[in-house]
């Protein structure tokens, strides 16, 4: 799926079909292939994110409307990469391989209930999330991988064309 047509459902997909339509969860990947410290350094300036800490070898950011921990990895989270390195296919073997070739480093989003955003589902608030960091993507020219897309009613038989890549 093209990125642009998924930003678009993701805005008019109801609340209650975001997990079922395009892949919205806890736990929520994204894949880029950029420069760690760019990224860091575009989650720190902005407005929407506040630094929480720097864990391991990771970085936490709190979404500042709340509902949202941001977690930027500097490696690409196996648990996110299509078929977790299973390989049960040709075609998630292809997936696989094209997204450990062409990108770098996940940025992981999760809900985080400690700080709500006031009647906001939180599947809808993880959305708001993906539609800003997908923003900066396509402004700054970065490539991009949404391997979660693939909403839970494509997930069987998987339908890996809902795998959204940018450009």
């Amino acid at each position: 799926m093209k990125l642009e047509e998924y930003l678009e459902k993701l805005k008019t997909c109801p609340d209650g079909r975001l997990e079922g339509e395009l892949g919205i969860y806890d736990n929520w990947g994204m894949f880029l292939n950029a420069d760690f410290e760019e990224v860091l350094g575009w989650f720190n300036q902005s407005d929407q994110y506040k630094f929480h800490e720097l864990s391991g070898d990771y970085h936490r950011f709190d979404y500042v409307s709340g509902t949202v921990r941001v977690q930027v990895f500097n490696w690409l989270a196996g648990c996110t990469l299509t078929g977790g390195g299973l390989n049960n296919n040709e075609v998630e073997r292809e997936h696989f391989d094209r997204q450990k070739r062409n990108y770098n480093m996940t940025v992981m989003l999760h809900q985080y209930q400690e700080k709500k955003i006031e009647g906001e589902n939180w599947k809808r608030a993880i959305a708001l999330v993906v539609d800003d960091v997908c923003r900066f993507a396509i402004g700054r020219g970065v490539p991009l991988c949404l391997p979660d897309a693939v909403g839970t009613d494509f997930l069987k038989p998987h339908d890996y064309s809902r795998i959204v890549y940018f450009p």
